[in-house]
């Protein structure tokens, strides 16, 4: 996910400065070549935030997987995510930051794993819809449904390995969040005005990526006594697909993905996996899954 911070560009047409106001900007213009060194060339620090030694060397790897330094942007401040990744049509590796809720290495280090996992061959998804629902609503609609199924699975891939390698958990900052919303009692409310779907959704996610377990149970007895044991159930089902493919391999990562879709969409959509694809970024090759949606044939009944 991106995150820009605004570029420093001249303020005007060049004026007459007196010796000391030359100083000024001689130490201003160094203090930026040096801001960006740090942030973007590769050394102890990025988005102003300092990598110890470990996670600077996760940095370097994949700059040096993608043959491009990383590229920082930045979030509006109200945007809801603290970071996104992408890679750039030249095959840029381009990291975004919400400069208010992002700087922080945990978040660094996930965006520096999503990079990973894409030089090991795990795809994007592509979304083949039926003419009659390829529209501008559906579209965005099913971006939301991947980074709801897609992610967490790619988290279940990568957090242990973080956690191991490098002593940081890249799912540190939703733990927080998640655990300050319950002492808070903020959680409680929220959950009871979710839709059945989103109560699934939330437990799968919660599920795969929470490392506090006595968290997650806490989390689990508040929705029971909601009365959403349907919704638990269903979510159980759904992050019990996605541990039963361990040790994930990209294959099996989007195997597990269309069986949650077939899942969490039992009786209004089937999906399909068509054969994947490439597409060439720079030095990177990115693979693409696409995926197939079929509406479920309606069936009938007597009295229907």
């Amino acid at each position: 996910m991106n995150f820009s911070f605004p570029s420093v560009r001249p303020a005007g047409p060049h004026r007459a400065v007196v010796p000391c106001s030359i100083a000024v900007v001689l130490i201003v213009v160094f203090g930026i070549y040096v801001l960006q060194a740090q942030t973007v060339q590769g050394s102890a620090s990025l988005f102003g935030v300092h990598l110890d030694e470990k996670a600077l060397s996760l940095l370097t790897e994949v700059e040096q997987l993608y043959d491009k330094p990383i590229r920082a942007e930045s979030l509006p401040v109200d945007d809801p995510m603290a970071g996104i990744s992408k890679v750039g049509d030249d095959g840029t590796p381009i990291i975004s930051i919400n400069p208010s809720s992002g700087r922080r290495p945990d978040v660094i280090v996930h965006e520096l794993y999503h990079f990973l996992l894409r030089t090991r061959g795990y795809p994007d998804i592509q979304w083949l819809f039926p003419e009659t629902m390829d529209t501008h609503e559906t579209r965005p609609d099913f971006r939301q449904i991947s980074f709801k199924l897609y992610d967490p699975i790619l988290h279940y891939v990568f957090y242990p390995e973080a956690r191991a390698r490098l002593g940081i958990d890249p799912g540190e900052r939703f733990e927080q969040m998640t655990r300050q919303a319950l002492v808070d009692e903020a959680i409680t409310p929220t959950l009871a005005g979710m839709d059945a779907g989103a109560i699934v959704l939330a437990y799968y996610r919660l599920r795969l990526e929470l490392d506090d377990r006595k968290l997650f149970q806490q989390l689990v007895e508040l929705l029971e006594n909601q009365g959403k044991h349907n919704e638990v159930a269903v979510g159980e089902r759904l992050a019990t697909i996605v541990e039963r493919a361990s040790p994930l391999s990209p294959i099996s990562a989007v195997n597990a993905l269309v069986g949650c879709l077939n899942i969490f969409y039992e009786g209004r959509y089937t999906f399909v996996q068509r054969p994947w694809t490439q597409r060439q970024l720079g030095t990177h090759t990115q693979h693409i899954a696409p995926l197939e949606l079929r509406v479920a044939r309606a069936t009938t009944s007597h009295g229907k």
